[in-house]
């Protein structure tokens, strides 16, 4: 199936923004192996859980650190993965409220365009 001109260029645009960091969508089971490793882990069942921040990536300057755990991107709350990688592809900035600790913080971050 051969894509439309705007769905190519959607596509090329994808692949060309990026954050800087690696991920994992919370589970019960992401939960519960990070709390075993750190009692002190929040209590969440959604969001996107930070395992890496890339260095000198549009996250760590913005403030994003590892263990972070992005719960909701531009307001929305955030299921798996998929929703924030689809945020990246067409909105920015982003307004990423994070939970870190016990705390709720919020950063904006603008994906990088990578030629």
């Amino acid at each position: 199936m051969a894509l439309t001109k705007s769905q190519h260029v959607r596509f090329l645009d994808w692949k060309k923004r990026f954050i800087g960091i690696r991920m994992r969508t919370i589970t019960p089971s992401l939960v519960e192996e990070l709390k075993a490793s750190n009692p002190d882990f929040p209590a969440v069942s959604s969001g996107i859980y930070v395992q890496e921040v890339v260095p000198n990536s549009p996250s760590q300057r913005g403030g994003i650190q590892d263990g972070d755990i992005i719960v909701k991107v531009n307001g929305r709350p955030l299921a798996d993965s998929s929703e924030l990688q689809e945020a990246v592809l067409t909105e920015s900035p982003l307004l990423l409220q994070v939970r870190r600790g016990n705390d709720d913080l919020l950063f904006s971050i603008v994906p990088e365009v990578v030629l």
